[in-house]
């Protein structure tokens, strides 16, 4: 009798533990899918605030470092979330300004926590913004460099576009610019063989600015 007691206790604190599990495994799919919802809604919010307060440099700019950025991402690695909201807030504070990508960080950071965003996350994304600029403080994580690299990239593979954005006098355009992507080039690449791959297109892009520049300065003399 005491067997059978035994055996039944053993069986019941079996089920209950079967029970137990079976609950804790739906509450952590319930919790990824909330999770996966959440970082979603996340992106898009970011998205839509760049769209509605700088929708020039968006459609110029941003949205172009973003598709490098999460290509990159595919091929290096790093947390893509950080990587595509780093990418889409990196000049909330006005590209160009001085010191917008510290001011940027912060304004992130702040935006980041009132969409709830985890401190890990959030960190991340504002270091990201940060270092971007590659001035002050250096990329150090995968998806600072991607962010770095990608908002580099982006102005020599879409040049046209970003050049909407300036409003340099159309003489002194050229040079500005060819500074830019030469800088861009060799201080703001930071993966050697994705720096290989668009090397063409940055020579090419340099020869024509180049020609430009010069074509200026013998009118300029003439």
């Amino acid at each position: 009798v005491r067997a059978a007691q035994t055996h039944r206790k053993v069986r019941l604190k079996i089920l209950n533990t079967c029970i137990r599990l079976f609950e804790i495994e739906e509450k952590l799919k319930n919790e990824k899918s909330w999770c996966l919802v959440h970082k979603n809604d996340v992106v898009k919010l970011a998205e839509e605030k760049v769209k509605k307060e700088m929708p020039l440099h968006f459609a110029c700019h941003i949205q172009f470092v973003r598709d490098v950025a999460l290509s990159l991402q595919k091929r290096y690695g790093g947390n893509k979330l950080v990587v595509e909201l780093a990418a889409l807030l990196h000049d909330i504070a006005g590209g160009g300004k001085e010191g917008h990508d510290v001011k940027g960080a912060e304004m992130a950071k702040e935006l980041l926590k009132q969409y709830g965003v985890d401190d890990e996350i959030s960190d991340a994304v504002s270091r990201a913004i940060m270092t971007h600029s590659v001035k002050d403080t250096m990329p150090e994580t995968t998806e600072e460099k991607i962010v770095a690299t990608s908002d580099a990239a982006s102005k020599i593979l879409y040049p046209s576009a970003f050049l909407m954005l300036s409003d340099k006098e159309p003489k002194r355009k050229a040079e500005w610019f060819l500074k830019m992507i030469e800088r861009a080039f060799n201080e703001k690449i930071f993966f050697e063989d994705y720096k290989e791959e668009i090397w063409p297109v940055y020579e090419k892009l340099k020869r024509e600015l180049g020609k430009i520049v010069e074509a200026v300065e013998n009118c300029s003399k003439s």
